[in-house]
């Protein structure tokens, strides 16, 4: 099993301490990346990387975590669901959902076109025909992520506009986000969405093909507010405390770690 966790000192036996930028270079949108320029990174191996099967490196659930409360940073991630594993099956990680009494959570997929890209949700999944959930969901992106560089992911944090935080359609669709259009929809079935701008996130759709468009193609699709997407592979990560007397916020004691599964 591997162990990682970060801490504010470097540490004996060989382990690298990573170099950050200062906080005044750094270029991270929505998120609180500063506070955490100077953090090392320790690692204790022992056995297989359990994340070398998993779309989520460390580095990205650190990530992920600097757009949420300080508490965040002293949790550990497990892996529950994995489309890897299980297949596509909204029946399947309902049921996985309920067993565990899935709580804090992160849901993420690569789409067939490259882009990495979820949620982070506060609560489990159950169908519903209402939204429910609070204030600490998020959305995010993971494309070109560089800690060192102090490129944090793009995170789309609650406005507070609505609470239409997350939910699961009588149907079996996974959304987050209200508004004209979800900022992530994850139809039934796991195998297709949709991502727009979102009322409840302030977000852009969490795909981005303009890069790859021309001039006349971008002019036709100038009011496009949606992007389809097709799932490549969907995980979905437990995310459990690491110590209950760190419930507080605080900038002391970090640690993040992939728990066993």
């Amino acid at each position: 099993m591997l162990v990682e966790t970060f801490d504010h000192c470097a540490h004996d036996g060989g382990l690298q301490e990573m170099s950050m930028m200062q906080s005044e270079e750094l270029e991270v949108e929505d998120v609180e990346y500063a506070k955490y320029a100077a953090v090392s990174q320790s690692l204790l191996v022992e056995g297989k990387d359990p994340a070398a099967d998993t779309m989520l490196s460390l580095h990205d659930c650190r990530a992920i975590c600097l757009g949420l409360p300080n508490r965040y940073l002293n949790t550990a991630w497990r892996l529950i669901y994995s489309s890897k594993r299980e297949g596509f099956s909204t029946r399947l990680l309902l049921q996985k959902s309920a067993a565990q009494r899935l709580t804090r959570n992160a849901i993420v997929v690569t789409c067939t076109d490259g882009f990495v890209f979820g949620a982070f949700a506060s609560d489990g999944y159950h169908r519903s025909s209402e939204p429910y959930g609070n204030r600490e969901c998020l959305l995010f992106t993971l494309q070109d992520i560089d800690l060192e560089r102090g490129i944090g992911p793009k995170v789309y944090k609650s406005t507070g506009r609505d609470s239409a935080f997350m939910g699961v359609t009588t149907d079996g669709d996974i959304y987050f986000g209200g508004g004209s259009s979800p900022g992530l929809k994850i139809c039934e079935g796991l195998q297709f969405g949709t991502t727009g701008a979102c009322l409840t996130y302030a977000s852009k759709p969490l795909v981005d093909y303009s890069p790859y468009l021309t001039a006349k193609q971008l002019a036709k699709r100038r009011h496009t507010t949606e992007e389809q997407f097709y799932v490549r592979h969907i995980e979905v990560y437990a995310v459990d405390w690491l110590d209950a007397t760190l419930l507080e916020d605080n900038d002391e004691g970090l640690g993040l770690g992939f728990a066993p599964r």
